[in-house]
């Protein structure tokens, strides 16, 4: 048996290519969608991790000794986590930094020579 081929334009109008049209359509799609869900699970997960930092810091600087320690915990735990990516690494290490180099009267403590928690050294007036 003989099996004639299609012409380029039979081709184009007929129910093969319009199947396949459909399928490449939906495939097309399917990633569309996916990349999408993707992209909205990351701000997501950003979303969470900024309120929980935000918490975190909130109760550092609350004034209050144990609401601050539970604030530091938070940090601390929030450090260990994992996820977050270059630019959020080194925001919470700064701030990090920061919380650490306050001393008990609510100041920075940075002593002659000592390196300030941006990484800049400190200057003497």
């Amino acid at each position: 048996m003989i099996v004639p081929f299609l012409t380029v334009s039979e081709w184009l109008t007929s129910s093969g290519f319009g199947g396949t049209a459909a399928v490449v359509a939906a495939v097309i799609a399917f990633f569309g969608v996916r990349r999408a869900a993707a992209t909205q699970r990351e701000n997501a997960r950003k979303d969470h991790w900024w309120d929980r930092l935000k918490w975190a810091i909130e109760l550092v600087v609350s004034g209050d000794e144990d609401k601050a320690n539970v604030g530091l915990t938070a940090l601390l735990a929030i450090t260990e986590s994992k996820g977050f990516d270059r630019d959020e690494w080194n925001f919470l290490r700064r701030i990090s930094d920061l919380f650490l180099a306050i001393d008990a009267s609510g100041t920075l403590a940075i002593g002659e020579g000592e390196e300030e928690p941006d990484g800049h050294d400190s200057v003497e007036e």
